[in-house]
């Protein structure tokens, strides 16, 4: 089943826009947990702008949303910039008000809706006549998930300097859009000068030498390497990057590489998340995701794998 705006609408228990982004909390009519997801807002493309949206980047971009709710799991409650410094922070802190159009119509926020719930559509199944909640499902963690719930970051400073990584990566290959400003939004402060950070100076070895010592560094590479994955193209601006970030963060050639084949197989899994919305399989979102497994340096066999653990812990034959 496809979900569509008037199949969501009885799951839609609340939305919020943040900048750009809106934030919906889904919830089943048997009272589920509720599921809060997120997507960019968009203004409705003419024939000749959506053409320039390529297969590869909408099977990826759109992911980087499932990257974003990692993130915000990953620091909690931690503010991003609690502790950037003064006048760092001076400087990159404004408020957005004035930046910010919140004029969208109903069909673009519809549209948010549905994008968002795509993020989240392994979390639940259509019964026939409506989507509820799966929690009959099994839960199989991942390296990837274990690795946030194990060793999450509690440090506003750490934070910090995570929120820099990624704002670095989103602009690292020159081509800093809607796209890239929509996924800052979800976890930085609204006030944040999203400009005026991504701006700013580059990481140096001295700071990421001041991040808390142990595996928490870990997770600030996973998560960078899963935002670098999200792009249409792994630019060698990205890859360099977070290779600069593993040697700052003192973590090891092969600690590294599997961090990196963690967060991969992060975004491979979401992307088979959309292809088997509802356990009904979209061949065409599969053969994509299947397609993109290749970009993300995932070997054929293992990008079939991953989908078999994904449908199995869904219930889905």
């Amino acid at each position: 089943m496809e979900p569509t705006y008037v199949s969501l609408a009885p799951l839609v228990q609340s939305t919020e826009q943040k900048g750009t982004v809106l934030v919906v909390v889904f919830q089943d009519a048997a009272g589920g947990a509720p599921v809060t997801a997120s997507a960019p807002l968009r203004r409705s493309k003419g024939v000749a702008g959506a053409t320039r949206d390529t297969v590869q980047r909408k099977v990826l971009s759109r992911l980087s949303f499932a990257i974003s709710r990692a993130v915000n799991q990953a620091v909690g409650d931690v503010h991003m910039l609690g502790k950037f410094g003064a006048q760092a922070a001076r400087s990159a802190m404004k408020g957005l008000a004035d930046s910010v159009d919140s004029n969208y119509s109903a069909e673009e926020k519809q549209a948010a809706i549905v994008e968002a719930f795509q993020g989240v559509a392994g979390r639940f199944r259509w019964d026939g006549s409506a989507w509820v909640l799966d929690s009959a499902a099994p839960t199989v963690k991942t390296a990837f998930d274990r690795q946030l719930e194990d060793v999450p970051i509690t440090d506003a400073a750490d934070v910090a300097v995570l929120g820099r990584m990624l704002a670095e990566l989103a602009a690292a290959d020159g081509d800093f859009g809607d796209d890239e400003r929509s996924f800052l939004e979800t976890f930085l402060p609204a006030d944040t000068d999203i400009d005026g950070l991504v701006a700013g100076p580059k990481l140096t070895h001295a700071e990421l030498r001041q991040v808390s010592e142990g595996p928490v560094r870990e997770t600030m590479l996973m998560l960078a390497w899963g935002l670098s994955f999200c792009d249409d193209e792994l630019a060698p601006e990205e890859q360099e990057a977070c290779r600069r970030y593993a040697q700052g963060l003192g973590i090891s050639i092969a600690r590294g590489k599997a961090l990196r084949n963690a967060a991969a197989s992060f975004v491979l899994e979401s992307a088979f998340a959309d292809a088997w919305a509802g356990g009904i399989a979209d061949e065409a979102k599969r053969e994509q995701a299947l397609a993109a497994a290749e970009r993300l340096g995932l070997p054929l066999p293992v990008a079939k794998r991953i989908e078999s653990q994904y449908k199995r812990s869904h219930g889905i034959r």
